[in-house]
């Protein structure tokens, strides 16, 4: 799992597009994130010092999303 991932956060968020929310969140703690364009859901949620991925896995569980984590490719030299 990316270091980033592990790092505590604090949500607050009212009505708010979930995909900006997401890539807020993987922004904020260098993660790469992929998001389908068709997801249009808006979320209010609160959460206080929850690990980034799980904040991110109970934001998808919440809204019939799934989360894959993939191990990085292989560096090329």
């Amino acid at each position: 799992m990316p270091a980033g991932a592990a790092d505590t956060t604090t949500l607050s968020f009212r009505d708010t597009d979930l995909r900006e929310l997401i890539r807020g969140l993987a922004v904020q703690h260098g993660l790469n994130v992929f998001i389908g364009n068709t997801i249009s859901k808006r979320v209010t949620v609160s959460l206080n010092r929850v690990q980034v991925h799980e904040a991110i896995k109970f934001l998808c569980q919440q809204n019939g999303l799934v989360m894959t984590i993939e191990p990085p490719a292989p560096k090329s030299h």
